[in-house]
């Protein structure tokens, strides 16, 4: 069964997409656009921190919903609703929040006023690996580890390569974010890989699947269990060379498994996985597992 892609390039996106970067110490200044991104970066990270909101939770939705809403106040609404509901306190940080948004997009904007256009034309490589190897990888993956994972479609939020080819699963949203590179890397590990990888783990906010792992958690287990899941299925079809174990710790960096920068124990998921493939568990049994050992 093929999964329907939904490609979005949006100004929006690439903006919070950089500011979350700056906040997990990953948004270098190599670059016109991150440099111009750094200071109202700052300030946004800052106004969270000020207006005492449940920061974790406010990057979880407004990374997915900048992809989706264009108004920055309508965006912002939508955020503080979903994390701190509909009250007093939520109405007071509309304004500063949509403010430091619109400052962040001001600011890409006088950097590199074709940004979208550039994000569209870079994506074209990683759209085009998508249809000849995506299909087959996502197919294979879920032979590997429970076909249920497959969603039937998801949303591509493109944004430009300011971690050197990272992105991010928002699990609740159908929806990632992946930094559209123009190339395969070096290191034998190809972009296609990298989507499968965003991709397959959409669904493991099912019930079925993580019912007893705290949602804040859920990001983290599902980057690191799809990790050497999507390694060895592109070892098997031939995408990569050698053992997918050789590439577990590369892949981790270069993807930034777990959530854009968290350190991922490589050696606990090498095990967990020779545990898994030895003797199959189902996939909720071997995710809870997983959870404990990390």
């Amino acid at each position: 069964m093929a999964i329907e892609l939904h490609w979005v390039a949006s100004q929006s996106a690439a903006c919070c997409y950089a500011a979350n970067l700056r906040r997990l110490g990953r948004l270098g200044d190599d670059s016109p656009l991150a440099a111009a991104l750094a200071e109202p970066a700052d300030l946004l990270i800052r106004e969270i921190r000020t207006l005492g909101l449940p920061e974790p939770q406010i990057w979880h939705q407004l990374l997915p919903l900048s992809a989706q809403v264009a108004n920055n106040r309508q965006l912002a609404e939508v955020v503080l609703q979903k994390t701190v509901g509909r009250n007093a306190r939520a109405d007071a940080a509309v304004a500063p929040l949509a403010g430091r948004i619109g400052d962040l997009e001001r600011a890409a904007m006088a950097a590199t006023p074709d940004l979208v256009d550039q994000i569209e034309a870079q994506s074209q490589f990683l759209r085009s690996g998508s249809k000849t190897a995506g299909d087959g990888l996502l197919q294979t993956v879920g032979r590997l580890t429970d076909d249920r994972l497959l969603v039937s479609r998801a949303e591509i939020a493109m944004v430009p390569p300011l971690a050197g080819g990272g992105g991010l699963a928002h699990l609740p949203y159908n929806s990632v974010s992946i930094e559209a590179v123009a190339a395969d890397p070096a290191g034998g590990l190809p972009e296609a890989a990298r989507l499968v990888w965003l991709i397959s783990q959409l669904n493991i906010d099912l019930p079925m699947f993580s019912e007893n792992i705290a949602p804040l958690r859920r990001p983290l287990l599902a980057g690191l269990a799809l990790l050497p899941a999507v390694l060895t299925a592109a070892a098997e079809r031939g995408l990569i060379e050698g053992e997918a174990s050789q590439h577990l710790g590369a892949a981790a960096q270069a993807w930034g498994a777990g959530e854009c920068g968290t350190a991922a124990p490589i050696d606990a998921v090498r095990n967990w996985w020779t545990t898994y493939v030895a003797s199959r568990p189902p996939w909720p049994v071997a995710l809870a597992a997983l959870d404990r050992m990390v």
